[in-house]
């Protein structure tokens, strides 16, 4: 069939214009003549939409991240001005306190000076003036007084709070003004591109084949080229945007990756320092210990010395008879010397002791430096995958984000279809506080009026009055590293805190301050404190680490380590104790769950079950019983005690989302018989019957794996803070 040829340059006709109102226009058909002597610059509609859509996104991105920078400066000045206000109200109490101290010397000097002087005799001269300067001298030394109320006055000021605060406050001063698109950056490269011709027919390029399996001899195609091939080729204009993407995604990976090496570096570095400042530390206390233990027993020598000189230089008749008995032991010096030899041989026991817990502190650290260098890479190549996701993900079109949102919308009707249960929780919105920071962990005292909260390396503490949080401390520098575990005891206000640091820290509330300080650090763990719990009589600690080990920790005047078990191989991530508080069980990396005894004051693991997975939480539903949770999967684990032995009798069906994350504990909440359990974006509630029959309640989904927080006592109140709000939620119980 011949085709049509074009009026204007008796060519072939190749294109048509479907939009021409006049189907027999010259205009409605082109030749490739046409098409060449067209503009260069003609661009697809849907090309240009397609850039104005990605440019839009990257307008509203980087306004929304001011944004969100914007906020996040004032919350530092909010929290810093709180944090000034304690601590200016701490300032000023101790500046009263110090004057009313001076105040009650005065008066107590005052008092004396008159009693004294009354009772001075004027018989005689002489003695009455030596008298009265013997009492001047007894009197408070008002120079050193007026020194230190200037002192603590000065204290007071806040000039430097202010300048620190001016500087957070200068950082909002950001160019807000929306950088007008730039459509035609690319009008160069389209020069250079037309320059070229196609090396059959010596014409323009004016398309590309970018098929997988090319069916033309070169890929760069002129119009002659198009009209003998039918294939599906695309425009030079399109092909310089993918050029254009493809070379900044290159660039981009090039930068993330110098940015890898840098922080590396930067890391290494500072676990160098970090290492040398630890090492320098644990010398100094291993010299401590050991100048302590030296002096102990110089002062017991000089003790034994002491007696004995007063035993022999004794002249009584008790004192007589003493040496007697003493002289007639033929072997009395060897027996004194062995004993001196027992003593000394003690005191080098302690010496080895102290100097193998120094080593086994340094290889510790030395592991996990190894280990922490392993992980910070590894959350480098992350953070530059996630980087690297969302340059991709700029490249998408909108049908596909909306073919994705229906498939979510989707998902949450069939799991809402699912649960075939109102959710009894409802959010309080009004109560919701932002909180950027990650917050790792939270606690409720035992009558729901405080709140705990971990935000990174500080403590938050709230006043919980009607679903309202209102922060009335915030402990700044006490822990090196994210605080991991938060909770209260339930017969006081004290409370536990455990880090990345190695280091858990008791809190006690003072009367006279009303604020918390820490009471004592427990320092003998190696490596991160994941999981935190203690016995119904409050005098025992347990707690489970990274460093595969769990200590029980007992209280006699003073916290002490009382035990350890070492018979996981990886990191403890969850601990649970019966209503007896005496049987434990634990689950770890290592795809065991501990059963662990106490009998004659020994805790001994009596049962080791072991898995296909591992879970990061287990909770007792009563003293015959257990729940488990493996990771990523649907079910929930029920272990019965049977003949002595816990064996798995039960699964029950639970919601779950991918790659789950530790440090939100299961919980049972008695008072409820409702069990709480995290798996993945799910929050799990499950109901238990009076036969410990286990049943799923309902869900809430927080859409992210980020999730933490805890439940008050009663189960009035729901806690949490996610990586996707960046808020801790108050929710209440209601049916």
């Amino acid at each position: 069939m011949e085709r049509l040829r074009c009026p204007i340059h008796n060519e072939s006709i190749i294109f048509q214009r479907p939009n021409q109102p006049d189907p027999k226009s010259n205009s409605r058909n082109l030749c490739k003549i046409c098409i060449v002597q067209m503009d260069n610059n003609l661009k697809l509609i849907e090309d240009r939409q397609q850039e104005l859509r990605r440019q839009k996104t990257e307008i509203q991105e980087e306004k929304e991240l001011e944004y969100q920078n914007s906020m996040s400066i004032l919350e530092e000045i909010k929290q810093d001005l709180l944090f000034f206000e304690q601590q200016f109200k701490i300032s000023f109490n101790k500046y009263i306190d110090s004057i009313d101290q001076y105040g009650g010397l005065f008066k107590t000097q005052m008092t004396k000076f008159s009693n004294t002087i009354k009772k001075l005799s004027v018989a005689d001269s002489q003695l009455f003036s030596s008298s009265c300067k013997e009492l001047l001298k007894d009197t408070p030394n008002l120079s050193e007084i007026k020194k230190s109320l200037q002192t603590n006055l000065s204290k007071l000021n806040s000039q430097q709070f202010l300048n620190k605060l001016q500087e957070k406050i200068n950082k909002l001063s950001q160019d807000q003004n929306i950088v007008q698109p730039k459509l035609d950056q690319s009008n160069f490269e389209k020069k250079d591109i037309y320059n070229l011709q196609c090396q059959t027919h010596r014409s323009s390029i004016v398309m590309a084949d970018l098929n997988e399996k090319s069916t033309v001899q070169n890929r760069l195609v002129c119009l002659s080229c198009v009209e003998q091939h039918q294939i599906k080729f695309i425009r030079i204009e399109r092909v310089l945007e993918l050029k254009s993407i493809y070379y900044q995604n290159l660039v981009n990976n090039f930068d993330m990756k110098i940015e890898q090496i840098i922080q590396q570096q930067e890391a290494q570095n500072k676990s160098l320092e970090d290492l040398e400042n630890t090492i320098s530390q644990l010398i100094q206390k291993y010299k401590r210990e050991q100048n302590e233990e030296f002096n102990n027993y110089l002062q017991y020598i000089k003790q034994k010395k002491k007696k004995t000189q007063e035993t022999w230089s004794a002249e009584n008749f008790e004192g007589m008879t003493i040496i007697v008995n003493i002289l007639s032991q033929p072997n009395y010096i060897e027996q004194f010397d062995d004993q001196l030899k027992e003593d000394l041989k003690s005191l080098e026991e302690i010496q080895i002791i102290n100097l193998n817990c120094f080593i086994q502190n340094c290889q510790g650290i030395l592991r996990k430096l190894k280990s922490g260098g392993q992980i910070l890479e590894q959350e480098i190549i992350n953070k530059n995958e996630e980087k690297a996701e969302i340059s991709r993900r700029e490249t998408q079109s909108v049908l596909k984000q909306q073919v994705l949102t229906q498939q979510v919308r989707q998902q949450q009707v069939i799991q809402s279809q699912e649960q075939k249960k109102v959710v009894k929780y409802q959010l309080l919105q009004q109560c919701s506080i932002k909180q950027v920071e990650i917050c790792y962990a939270l606690s409720i005292n035992k009558d729901s009026s405080l709140v705990i909260a971990a935000c990174r390396k500080r403590i938050l503490i709230f006043q919980l009055n009607n679903g309202q949080l209102i922060i009335i401390q915030t402990i700044h520098n006490q822990h090196t590293g994210d605080v991991y575990c938060l909770t209260f005891f339930k017969k006081s206000n004290s409370f536990l805190s455990g880090s990345y640091d190695q280091s858990i820290k008791i809190w006690e509330r003072k009367t006279r301050t009303l604020q918390w300080t820490c009471q004592q650090n427990l320092d003998l763990h190696t490596s991160s404190i994941f999981c935190l719990i203690y016995s119904r009589k409050e005098d025992l600690i347990i707690s489970g680490s990274a460093d595969n080990t769990i200590i029980f920790w007992g209280l006699d005047k003073q916290w002490m380590r009382k035990q350890v078990i070492k018979d996981h191989t990886n990191t403890v991530y969850g601990l649970s104790l019966n209503e007896s508080s005496n049987i434990l069980v634990s689950t770890g990396r290592d795809n065991k769950i501990l059963v662990i005894k106490l009998e004659n004051d020994i805790w001994s693991v009596c049962q080791t079950i072991t898995n296909d997975d591992f879970g990061l939480r287990i909770c007792f539903i009563n003293n015959g019983a257990f729940c488990f949770q493996p990771r990523n999967l649907n079910k929930l684990d029920i272990y019965v005690l049977n003949n002595g032995q816990y064996t798995k009798t039960k699964e029950v069906q639970v919601l779950n989302g991918e790659d789950c994350e530790s440090l939100f504990p299961q919980q049972f909440i008695k008072q409820k018989q409702l069990l709480v359990s995290k798996n993945g974006s799910n929050l799990n509630f499950i109901s238990v019957n009076p036969n410990s029959e286990l049943t799923l309640d309902f869900s809430i989904d927080f859409n992210c794996k980020r999730l933490y927080g805890t439940l008050s006592n009663d189960g009035e109140y729901l806690i949490t803070w996610d990586e996707k709000q960046k808020e801790i939620q108050v929710r209440k119980y209601h049916l």
